[in-house]
């Protein structure tokens, strides 16, 4: 964004060629149009001239984004714990093996594949903090050019310190939900371990007895997984 005296202008990219499903810039002027519709953001703009809370309204939509994606991940996950918990279950009652178990190497893979995606969503939402923490430790320039009064843009300050706050916590949470998820695909690595695996099978023929006692130390792991995390 650039912030001057009487016209701000902001700059987005949209590359036309790619694989990634960007939003359009089409779609980006869409959402914006509707910032000036909400009620909430009406009385922003009616009580500070300064043009950074548009830009701050629209770095409010990839959040909304972020909530949706991490839903959808945490229900797939999800699905994965209890695919393993039941398979568990069933070698300890039946003797039978589970599908997650019987081609470690390639749920192993899976696996790390989306702890990595997990890793990359850190550093993806490090930079998104970032931008807002500029925005709320660099104030426009150009606001004392817009004629208004000290009082003013105190409170227009004060103002965008505390929508800054807001954003950041909310960042903040999704963070605390990307490392929650990352630890229980950490646990489900454990479970599915070619080493472990390997030892599971293989006491398969031996008797209940072993058994129990080669999946005791697997069970806590799964145990203290749950579905109730947010």
């Amino acid at each position: 964004m650039i912030r001057d005296a009487k016209i701000s202008t902001i700059i987005s990219y949209h590359p036309e060629n790619s694989t990634v499903p960007w939003t359009s810039a089409e779609r980006l002027h869409s959402l914006t149009l509707l910032v000036g519709k909400s009620v909430y953001w009406k009385h922003i703009f009616s009580t500070s001239t300064d043009p950074t809370f548009l830009f701050l309204a629209i770095l409010w939509y990839p959040l909304y984004a972020w909530d949706e994606s991490f839903e959808s991940l945490h229900n797939h996950i999800s699905s994965l714990v209890r695919r393993a918990r039941a398979g568990l279950k069933l070698l300890l009652k039946y003797n039978q093996v589970p599908d997650i178990l019987k081609y470690p190497a390639e749920h192993s893979c899976y696996l790390q594949a989306l702890q990595g995606r997990l890793l990359h969503y850190e550093s993806l939402l490090d930079g998104y903090q970032a931008s807002v923490s500029f925005i709320e430790k660099t104030p426009n320039p150009a606001v004392e050019s817009l004629g208004t009064y000290e009082a003013q843009r105190k409170a227009s300050n004060e103002l965008m310190k505390k929508e800054c706050e807001n954003l950041l916590s909310e960042i903040g949470r999704l963070e605390k939900r990307r490392r929650t998820m990352k630890d229980r695909v950490k646990n489900l690595l454990d479970i599915v371990d070619s080493n472990q695996t390997k030892a599971l099978i293989e006491v398969t023929d031996r008797g209940p007895a072993t058994l129990t006692k080669v999946t005791s130390f697997l069970l806590p792991i799964l145990a203290s997984d749950t579905d109730n995390y947010f």
